[in-house]
């Protein structure tokens, strides 16, 4: 029988999330309406890449904290009680879902994430996205890092995102995505995505793309393991 479940995010959280719907028969996703600086909300930047994986998405207000939704809202399941788990700065977040659900972890590092789409951009290119998050006295050094990437690259994420690594690192064209689905098809054909701790990671484990990490200090929730992921 079809389920509903409900949300708060981050946006990371609900990308990982997407892998154990389908175990748990979920087929509705209500997604709080939490804004960004730049005025967007979690709801509408996740919608399209969601309902992609066969899930209908629907929004509930963001005027509540985590774990509490607006009175009368249905659902069966709410996905952000995996959070207590315990040890889930060292288990991968997904690891922490099926822990939560006492599901098998069984092929839990296999892509989940289906992307429809033309390629945006042509040819051979990397990414770059490096948000302020969850990057605690960390040590990569991304002057030396972005110097070293060969070929095209482009950076990808907010536009206050962009502007801090320009005043930073230098010049680097900024490819503008409306949402996740628009981020997701960058990252699906790109040679390479050079991040730290952020939604985009989760994109490229979602979709089996080789990545470059900068993981926050101290934490190892995000680390998947396999010949795509490289620790910067």
């Amino acid at each position: 029988m079809s389920k509903t479940a409900a949300i708060t995010g981050g946006v990371g959280d609900i990308i990982y999330s997407l892998k154990i719907m389908p175990l748990l028969n979920i087929t509705k996703l209500y997604i709080k309406e939490n804004y960004y600086p730049d005025g967007s909300s979690m709801y509408s930047v996740l919608k399209r890449l969601v309902e992609m994986q066969g899930i209908e998405c629907l929004p509930t207000s963001g005027a509540y904290p985590a774990f509490e939704y607006e009175p009368g809202l249905q659902f069966d399941s709410d996905l952000d009680q995996a959070r207590k788990q315990p040890q889930r700065g060292i288990n991968h977040i997904i690891i922490s879902y099926l822990n939560h659900y006492r599901l098998s972890v069984q092929g839990w590092r296999i892509p989940w994430i289906k992307i429809e789409g033309e390629r945006v951009m042509q040819g051979k290119y990397s990414l770059i996205h490096l948000t302020p998050r969850w990057r605690d006295n960390s040590k990569v050094d991304w002057q030396q890092v972005y110097s070293r990437i060969e070929g095209k690259v482009f950076f990808i994420g907010l536009q206050q995102e962009h502007e801090d690594f320009e005043n930073r690192y230098g010049e680097i064209e900024w490819l503008q995505t409306a949402d996740m689905l628009d981020m997701a098809i960058l990252i699906r054909d790109c040679e390479a995505l050079y991040c730290n701790q952020s939604c985009s990671v989760a994109l490229a484990q979602g979709m089996g793309t080789n990545y470059y990490l900068e993981r926050k200090p101290g934490k190892t929730n995000v680390l998947i393991g396999g010949k795509n992921e490289h620790l910067l």
